[in-house]
């Protein structure tokens, strides 16, 4: 399945396009949290070694969050929430990110930015 092609855009997916999908998601999610993980850590083992002074912590985290963005965004994870709680909040967050975008001045298509 072409990495342009968006879900909304097939009506005919074979099984073999949702596994092509599924092997991507899987690929681009866990390198993602790879490099994402590595990034936090190095701030905080920088810091912890005092190679990042605490002057320039706070931009060093600001930088890596600019990049990342939020783990998950508009949700805030709690002892005991549910993983359906969470999958519902962050489905709010969209709604409410997709409309402010709306707003400012158009839509944007597209999977993960990828038509965009």
């Amino acid at each position: 399945m072409s990495q342009r092609r968006s879900v909304e855009q097939s009506k005919s997916l074979t099984q073999e396009d949702v596994e092509a999908w599924l092997r991507q998601e899987i690929d681009h999610s866990r390198k993602a949290t790879e490099l994402r993980i590595a990034g936090a850590k190095e701030i905080a083992t920088g810091f912890a070694a005092k190679r990042i002074p605490p002057s320039e912590a706070a931009d060093h985290i600001y930088r890596h969050e600019n990049r990342w963005g939020e783990a998950l965004p508009g949700v805030w994870t709690t002892e005991g929430k549910t993983d359906q709680r969470i999958l519902g909040e962050l489905d709010e967050a969209r709604v409410r990110q997709r409309r402010r975008r709306e707003h400012a001045g158009g839509t944007q298509t597209g999977t993960r930015g990828r038509d965009r």
